[in-house]
């Protein structure tokens, strides 16, 4: 949050558009995951942002980490990091085996949370 504190001390306009715009991607959601529709899908999009947090040494304390693991296999997780720390190396394969049970705007939907994230 140090970060933040002082972007918004000097550039308070820009702190409020980037702001909005992190608010915006998160809320992007249909409330579905794959074929299962009127869902709340904020524990699957709040662990994708701690656990890209987590990578960059960001730990909330009120987050259980546990959830992670719980939600996502180690390869989903590797493909979460890449999306974010190296998105030139991601491959059309490591796509495609994020996840079977999600369709392709879904999977959108994480590669936006990870850019985002990033900001």
């Amino acid at each position: 949050m140090q970060g933040y504190d002082i972007f918004s001390k000097f550039l308070p306009q820009i702190t409020k558009w980037l702001t909005n715009q992190v608010q915006f991607a998160f809320r992007m959601t249909n409330n579905k995951f794959g074929d299962k529709t009127q869902l709340d899908t904020s524990d699957f999009r709040n662990a994708i942002v701690y656990y890209l947090k987590e990578i960059h040494g960001l730990r909330d304390e009120t987050f259980k980490y546990k959830k992670i693991n719980d939600l996502f296999s180690k390869e989903q997780k590797v493909y979460i990091k890449k999306v974010m720390c190296s998105p030139g190396e991601v491959l059309m394969t490591d796509y495609a085996g994020f996840s079977d049970n999600l369709d392709d705007s879904e999977k959108c939907h994480v590669c936006i949370l990870a850019m985002e994230t990033k900001k």
